[in-house]
Order: C-alpha cells, then sequence, then structure tokens
C-alpha cells in the first residue's frame, strides 16, 4: 500500500532503507503513525534527463544527513565530480548557496550530504 511520508522529501530519501531509522507517514486512510525505513522503499519516478555535477572547491567531508553534526562517511578531494541526485534546475539554484544542501553521489558510487556552499559547477583552477 502506498504511504505518504510526512516530512523534508529530501530527509525522507536520505533515510530510506536505514535501520533504526523511522519515517512518519500519512496511510490512505488519513490514519498517521510510525514505520520502520528499512521497510520502505521509494516509488519509482521519472529519471531526470540530465544530472548535475558539481565540484568541490576544497576536500569536504560527505554525510549521513544534510548537516554539519551528522557522520561523516566520505571525503572527496577537491575538484572530485559528484553527480547531484535531485532536479537539476533545482541544484543549480542551490551550488554555492550558505546553509543548503545537495545529495550527491561520488565517482565510486557512494552517496551523501554535502554543504552546497563548498562546490561550483567549474571545476576549481
Amino acid at each position: 500500500e502506498p504511504l505518504t511520508v510526512i516530512s523534508d522529501r529530501e530527509m525522507a530519501l536520505a533515510r530510506l532503507g536505514d535501520r533504526g531509522e523511522w519515517m512518519r507517514v500519512l496511510l490512505t486512510n488519513r490514519l498517521k503513525g510510525y514505520v520502520a525505513a528499512w521497510y520502505v522503499q521509494a516509488e519509482p519516478g521519472p529519471a531526470p534527463e540530465t544530472l548535475l555535477t558539481v565540484y568541490p572547491s576544497e576536500d569536504m567531508n560527505v554525510r549521513e544527513r544534510p548537516t554539519v553534526r551528522a557522520t561523516r562517511t566520505g571525503r572527496p578531494a577537491r575538484n572530485t565530480p559528484l553527480t547531484v541526485h535531485d532536479d537539476p534546475e533545482r541544484a543549480q539554484a542551490l551550488v554555492g548557496r550558505y546553509d543548503e544542501w545537495l545529495y550527491v553521489e561520488t565517482p565510486e558510487g557512494q552517496r551523501g550530504w554535502v554543504a552546497a556552499w563548498y562546490v561550483s559547477k567549474t571545476p576549481t583552477p
């Protein structure tokens, strides 16, 4: 049965499949409750035609969640190409903006969140 997650879309997507995480949901009969995130999967939707690639302006952290307090899961080097998994137009508007986050994938296939204020659309010289 389809569920509607009651939270920020990006936060919900980041929690999908994570053991120990719970998601607040709304059922089709309008009841609200919580489900284990490791039993939930996203409904497939159309993939963006072209994904945006961004480049760290310095060595930076990839994090589990979009906050500086989240666990660091990786540390790509300066100018490593990172593929943004979000609407390209929306992502472009966030690049370089303080207190914004982008959900990215490294060349090794690792996914997580990076601070949008430390990336650019082109490699830095």
